[in-house]
C-alpha cells in the first residue's frame, strides 16, 4: 500500500459529472508546484478513468487510486509534474 505523506490539496468533485471533474482537476493542478499532491474525491462513475487517462496524457503521476469501501466515491491521488507546456515556457524564459 502506498502511503501519501506529503501534505497536499484536496479537490471535492462529488456531485459533478463529466467533464467537470477533469476540468476542475486541471485547474487545481495548474495552481500547484511540481511534486505537490492533489487528491480528487469524485462520485461520477467515469471520473476515476477519465482523470487517470487525462493525467497520464499530460505527464502527471497517478500516485494512488482507491475506493472508499461500498461508497461510490473514488479517491485519485496525483502528483503534479512539469507538463510539456511548462517546459517550453521555462526554456523560452531561460
Amino acid at each position: 500500500m502506498i502511503e501519501i505523506s506529503e501534505p497536499g490539496k484536496t479537490l471535492d468533485a462529488r456531485g459533478l459529472f463529466c467533464p467537470s471533474p477533469v476540468q476542475q482537476t486541471n485547474v487545481e493542478l495548474s495552481k500547484m508546484r511540481i511534486g505537490e499532491i492533489l487528491t480528487v474525491l469524485a462520485d461520477d462513475p467515469a471520473a476515476e478513468d477519465d482523470i487517470a487517462s487525462w493525467a497520464r496524457r499530460l505527464g502527471h503521476e497517478i500516485v494512488k487510486l482507491e475506493k472508499n469501501g461500498n461508497e461510490t466515491v473514488s479517491y485519485t491521488h496525483l502528483r503534479a509534474h512539469e507538463t510539456r507546456h511548462d517546459l517550453v515556457c521555462r526554456l523560452l524564459l531561460e
